[in-house]
């Protein structure tokens, strides 16, 4: 939660040039489409992305008086106004839903899970490696092998919950802009510049999409 506040203003100009966005048909957009969301907003910013790499990204970051839209110049200078509108509509989706808070409280509960379970076979693992303590610096690596484990059999839950969320999000952000031509021509652009899997293997898909295929999420778009 800390974090969250500190990111726009603290963590994100270390790495890249942040200035507001220049175009103002663009930002009055955004900022309209936040306000028929009933959602506040700092105003909209623009970082230099492209120095680093080709992919594009938005998003809403922030939290109380630090929220603001971030635009990379790799996603402004390529989409459309409607399609760019479209992606915002969906970051904006996530904080209407609570999703960010949601996935901390599911993040914060594997993890109690795994440390009380480290607590309770402490012995077992501690007389296995011929180790006296927890408190012992010698056994942290017995600690991070569980930490391992218990975030691989965890990770296809985590992967669930997080892909029903994108998917209501993507519903909430059709419904708000009212845009399905749109929201496929920018999930495609998008799929192409970041070099996304379209339709994964399923066991891929379990394991490591935290998204939607873009299949799907294209079919979910067309049958909206």
């Amino acid at each position: 939660m800390v974090f969250a506040r500190l990111v726009p203003v603290v963590i994100i100009p270390l790495f890249f040039k942040y200035k507001p966005i220049s175009d103002t048909e663009l930002r009055e957009r955004i900022i309209n489409l936040a306000v028929k969301m009933d959602l506040k907003i700092l105003d909209v910013f623009e970082i230099d992305f492209s120095k680093k790499t080709t992919k594009a990204n938005a998003g809403f970051v922030g939290w109380g008086k630090t929220k603001r839209v971030i635009l990379t110049d790799t996603l402004k200078y390529k989409d459309s106004l409607p399609e760019i509108e479209v992606i915002l509509a969906h970051e904006f989706a996530h904080y209407k839903l609570g999703h960010i808070f949601k996935l901390i409280i599911v993040s914060s509960s594997i993890i109690t899970l795994s440390l009380y379970i480290i607590f309770k076979t402490r012995d077992y693992a501690l007389r296995f490696f011929g180790l006296s303590s927890l408190s012992d610096i010698a056994s942290f690596p017995v600690v991070l092998i569980y930490l391992i484990l218990f975030s691989i059999l965890s990770k296809p839950l985590e992967n669930y919950i997080s892909r029903r969320f994108e998917k209501q999000a993507d519903l909430m952000a059709l419904k708000s802009t009212g845009s399905k031509e749109s929201f496929i021509s920018m999930i495609h652009k998008l799929s192409a510049q970041n070099l996304a899997d379209m339709n994964p293997p399923p066991l891929i898909k379990i394991f490591f999409f935290d998204h939607p295929p873009v299949k799907e999420r294209i079919a979910i778009a067309k049958s909206f």
